[in-house]
């Protein structure tokens, strides 16, 4: 049996990885925390930075809104967003939750959990954004291959 183990990983929605990966963080620091540093003004900035990036996502979210395409993972768009934060990154709400895990990260005052962030961006990186890429090329065939050539993946 040939299994293309990207492509599998890459039909689930990345909201449900990074869900998966909020998890994870707050088990490993639970469970496993390595170093905890306990200071607070640094934790709180940490929840900060993490409503940050969900903030991000929301705004991120109205602006696909505005522009009549749909935000849901790999349904049809009826365009590609290039304004806002498209004109600096393709994936602006991934960097969002990466920004969100990191916060969570720092709020949680402990080593162990920043596996979780590398493994989440190697995850987009290698396995859900190629789909996502492919699909796109097949969609908005100049469009995006206009987009791509012009804006950096991450920034």
């Amino acid at each position: 049996m040939n299994v293309n183990f990207p492509l599998l990983l890459a039909k689930i929605s990345p909201l449900v990885y990074f869900g998966i990966a909020l998890i994870l963080m707050v088990l490993l620091d639970y469970f496993i925390p390595l170093s905890h540093m306990i200071f607070i003004p640094l934790r709180i900035l940490g929840g900060l930075i993490f409503l940050g990036g969900i903030f991000i996502i929301f705004k991120i979210a109205k602006q696909y809104e505005q522009e009549g395409t749909p935000i849901k993972y790999l349904a049809r768009p009826t365009t590609i967003l290039t304004t806002g934060p498209y004109r600096y990154s393709r994936n602006p709400v991934y960097l969002a939750m990466l920004l969100s895990l990191l916060g969570a990260w720092i709020a949680l005052a402990s080593l162990s959990p920043v596996i979780v962030i590398i493994g989440f961006f190697f995850l987009l990186d290698r396995c859900i954004i190629p789909q996502e890429e492919i699909f796109l090329e097949a969609e908005q065939p100049q469009q995006y291959l206009d987009y791509k050539y012009q804006v950096r993946r991450w920034l």
